[in-house]
């Protein structure tokens, strides 16, 4: 009996004295996700002591200095979308104690003119920058911790706008010392003050896109200690003729006027000049390896090359022609991306995709034959091509993507063979009950197999005036609409209540606005000149008729021309 009370004491003074580190416990999530409020600036504090400044106060005029404590929490990042739409602000000044900057994070800031960037920061996220349209000077503290960070994306970079990078001393003829060994993405893109740059001995790497788009640089060496230049170091440098190489360089060499990888045989940066050799001592061609050659007409790719990296030839404007190699099997991303003067190209029978934008704006493509073994064409492919008339998809299409031909407002024809997972029907293309894309002479099926209206669908297509939309469509994607500035009538299989359940997504003024014709999807016919030229134009639908009686009227005149003759002729005689 004793020996059970002395375990019943025991029991309910340990339960005693773990009760304040259950309650300790229990407290810790909510002191780690706290909100402190200062002057109208949320923080989010953490554990360890730091904060986040998670969203800016819309209040705020002028210059704007970041604490670097609030409430005794040190502020080591600037969270996502943070700043956004703070039109009033136009300096930042960031303290040293920040290591990170969100995504979006002075997004649409457009009065915003300066902004301080301290050494301690280590990653800026995409589109910091982006839409801050009146920045004018980007003040970084030290150039070696800004080659060291991690920079998401061009728009991460505020020279993507400034054109310059203010390190205070000038950049016009940019020395990169020894002690940096080595420059990332994008630390100096869009830098268009720099005139030539001069890489010290020591340098081991060059990031993507280091230095991309600065436009006037005209002189630069690589020098014998770099091991590796990533894609688009050197691209949309629109007066750099040549990249000198050290001779001591045993990764780098100039071949044929432009920089070549040697272990991989990879052409890293082309010039206008550049004439491949078809030795063999070239099979790749880097990503953006041509992109912003101004002056590259026409390129002859030798069969020789195996692989063409994403935006090779991207803003090309003056490019009229390309040979692709025989055995090339993509067509990457952005690869003739804003050649607005291509107008001849052959795809090998090789090619089994064709990426997202590879063919974007490019205005002067009149036609192209997809091959008959293209299994995906990405997002994008043909948008604003002004040129095309048509296009025929194979009947091996397995992906089809978003706003193919967006844009692409002169297009009258969208088939696809037979035996694929899509089919055409009235020059739209159809999948599962969706319709991915259409043009301006489309005519949506109305007999109840269509739900959805995809994203894009319709996307720029400038000369559809009318469309017939069944009650059986549920869902109208973002910017299915978008652009079309001459839709008039839609053409509707239910009444104006059913109309209001569908759904429709952004994007879509030019649907939304247009007449509504409730309880009938009787369209006319299509008035183009594949469709009765100015006969149809005239006549609309009941051009047929008209034809008949058109035909009936010439030979009744044709007839009494002939009895005229006739009798006159008889009264001769």
């Amino acid at each position: 009996m004793k020996l059970n009370k002395i375990l019943s004491f025991i029991l309910a003074l340990a339960l005693l004295l773990s009760f304040p580190l259950i309650s300790v416990e229990a407290a810790m999530p909510q002191f780690q996700g706290g909100m402190i409020n200062v002057d109208g600036i949320m923080y989010r504090t953490s554990f360890d002591g730091t904060a986040t400044l998670s969203k800016g106060n819309f209040m705020l005029t002028g210059e704007f200095t970041i604490p670097a404590e609030v409430n005794g929490y040190l502020v080591t990042s600037i969270g996502d979308y943070s700043f956004q739409h703070c039109d009033k602000i136009t300096s930042i000044i960031i303290p040293a104690t920040v290591s990170h900057i969100g995504y979006s994070a002075f997004y649409g800031c457009e009065k915003l003119e300066s902004v301080t960037i301290p050494d301690s920061i280590e990653e800026i996220e995409y589109a910091a920058f982006y839409g801050c349209k009146s920045l004018k000077t980007a003040k970084i503290a030290d150039m070696v911790a800004w080659c060291a960070a991690k920079l998401d994306g061009p728009y991460a970079n505020p020279a993507h706008i400034t054109g310059k990078l203010d390190f205070g001393t000038p950049t016009k003829d940019l020395v990169i010392p020894s002690y940096i060994q080595s420059v990332g993405a994008y630390s100096f893109y869009g830098c268009k003050d720099v005139n030539s740059i001069q890489i010290s001995e020591g340098m081991t790497k060059i990031g993507e896109c280091a230095f991309y788009g600065c436009e006037n640089l005209t002189e630069i060496t690589v020098p014998k200690s770099v091991l590796k230049i990533e894609d688009g170091a050197f691209s949309s440098c629109g007066k750099l003729s040549i990249v000198g190489v050290s001779p001591e360089n045993t990764n780098y060499k100039n071949l044929v006027g432009a920089l070549v990888e040697l272990e991989t045989k990879t052409l890293i940066k082309g010039f206008n000049n550049t004439q491949l050799p078809t030795d063999g001592s070239v099979e790749r061609i880097g990503a953006y390896a041509f992109s912003g050659c101004d002056n590259l007409v026409s390129i002859n790719l030798p069969d020789c090359i195996s692989y063409i990296g994403v935006s090779a030839f991207k803003d090309c404007r003056k490019l009229t022609s390309v040979t692709l190699p025989k055995n090339l099997t993509n067509i990457n991303s952005g690869l003739f991306s804003g050649c607005e003067q291509l107008n001849g190209i052959t795809l090998p029978d090789s090619v089994l995709r064709i990426g997202g934008n590879a063919f974007r704006n490019c205005k002067s493509l009149t036609a192209i034959t997809i091959p008959k073994n293209t299994a995906e064409i990405g997002d994008f492919a043909f948008s604003d091509c002004t040129g095309l008339t048509k296009l025929k998809f194979p009947a091996s299409l397995k992906i089809f993507g978003e706003g193919v031909t967006s844009g692409a407002n002169s297009i009258t024809s969208l088939t696809v063979d037979d035996g694929s997972l899509y089919y055409s029907l009235g020059n739209c293309i159809i999948k599962n009950g969706t319709v991915l894309a259409g043009c301006k002479t489309s005519r949506i099926p109305v007999n109840d197999s269509i739900s959805r209206i995809d994203s894009y669908a319709f996307s720029g297509q400038t000369g559809l005036t009318q469309i017939a939309i069944s009650k059986s469509i549920e869902n109208i994607g973002v910017n299915a609409f978008d652009g079309c500035t001459s839709l008039s009538n839609v053409y509707y299989g239910g009444d104006e209540n059913d109309w209001n359940t569908v759904k429709i997504s952004e994007g879509n003024t030019a649907l939304t606005e247009a007449e509504k014709l409730y309880n009938n999807t009787d369209m006319p016919e299509i008035l183009t000149s594949d469709n009765g030229g100015l006969g149809g134009a005239i006549f609309g639908e009941n051009s047929n008729l008209w034809l008949i009686i058109i035909i009936i009227v010439a030979v009744v005149l044709i007839g009494g021309a002939v009895a005229v003759i006739f009798i006159i002729k008889h009264k001769k005689k």
